[in-house]
């Protein structure tokens, strides 16, 4: 769109004004919100994970988007080699895959462990150099 001159320009942008106006936004949120199975995200060595919230635990997904499926939905698959790249601690990468399937860890909560996922202020941290 950037790159396009009137009136191809004005098209675009009016059909991409309209995806995104501010109702249609709010509505969406609504609904991603409402259908989304993960609602909090946790944070190991500065990297950010989905998680959900269920009674006294917190399930964490360390799937990553295949980086060989190119289609428009590409699955995810637990990439262990990966996961050490990003500094996931080894106790945590042999956890996860030994969860059935791979790439899940359930941890125990303790009271307000754990955040919604609203943004980035509101996150559980897991630091492992801590430990």
């Amino acid at each position: 769109m950037l790159f396009l001159d009137p009136p191809a320009h004005t098209r675009i942008r009016n059909l991409a004004s309209a995806a995104f106006a501010p109702q249609r936004v709010a509505h969406l949120r609504n609904h991603i919100r409402d259908v989304a199975m993960y609602d909090r995200v946790v944070t190991i060595n500065k990297t950010h994970w989905p998680a959900y919230r269920k009674p006294g635990a917190t399930l964490v997904d360390l799937r990553m988007f295949d980086p060989n499926d190119r289609s428009s939905q590409p699955r995810l698959v637990f990439r262990p080699e990966k996961l050490r790249e990003l500094g996931i601690p080894d106790a945590l990468i042999d956890a996860a895959a030994k969860s059935d399937p791979q790439g899940f860890l359930l941890f125990d909560d303790l009271p307000d462990q754990t955040q919604p996922a609203t943004g980035l202020a509101n996150q559980t941290t897991i630091d492992e150099s801590a430990t």
